[in-house]
């Protein structure tokens, strides 16, 4: 067995310039900024939350992604908001909006948390399934680059200590992509050649009749 870690694509990287990605985007620039993900079905607790955080008017420009979800999405875009936000339905550039961010919250998915600290963004996990999702509530809570907030009240909590102390923000900014594999696809697919290579070479020889060489000096017996 070989522990190779998660695939994730070559695009999920710090950002050079978060400024400049912004202004790519078409956000607002210099205020801190909070990505809201529910998951590509926009599943979890994303709508009390993103209420939650309305409510308090925390100085944040908030992205929330619904994605497939539509009703989700009209919800949130029917929302009286009074801070700045952006409401996304499913994207293809999930890279940029973290790139872009300060920190992500979101429910505690294995694709995204491994994005996320690729990208070098404090998480706060929001939701979970049970059983399949809890182990990495506790992995992320670990290593120290995020936390678990099991009600709405506790994720505005977490967010004003953030704001608060942004050094918090910067030292998990700084550790997390190190924890992550960022080159684990191509090590998948290495071993993957690899393995196809010595299986077709260990047919070939059968076929031939040939057995392994013995090194010289080696006693066989």
């Amino acid at each position: 067995m070989r522990l190779l870690g998660f695939p994730l694509s070559q695009r999920f990287r710090p950002a050079e310039d978060k400024e400049a990605i912004r202004r790519k985007l078409g956000l607002q620039g210099g205020i801190t900024t909070g990505l809201l993900v529910g998951g590509g079905e926009g599943m979890g607790r994303l709508f009390k939350v993103a209420c939650a955080i309305n409510e308090a008017t925390l100085p944040i420009q908030l992205l929330a992604v619904a994605g497939r979800n539509r009703s989700l999405r009209n919800r949130l875009e029917s929302l009286n908001w009074n801070i700045p936000h952006k409401v996304y339905g499913f994207v293809d550039n999930m890279d940029q909006l973290m790139q872009a961010s300060d920190f992500i919250i979101t429910k505690a998915g294995p694709g995204t948390i491994c994005e996320a600290m690729a990208v070098g963004l404090p998480i706060l996990l929001i939701d979970f399934v049970p059983g399949q999702e809890e182990g990495n509530v506790e992995f992320v809570e670990r290593q120290g680059v995020g936390v678990f907030a099991p009600s709405p009240s506790e994720a505005v909590r977490v967010l004003k200590r953030w704001l608060s102390h942004p050094q918090e923000i910067q030292d998990i900014r700084q550790r997390a992509p190190g924890l992550v594999k960022v080159e684990a696809s191509l090590d998948i697919v290495a071993a993957a050649v690899e393995v196809v290579y010595n299986r077709q070479n260990k047919r070939e020889k059968q076929e031939k009749g040939e057995k392994d060489a013995v090194p010289l000096g080696v006693n066989s017996r």
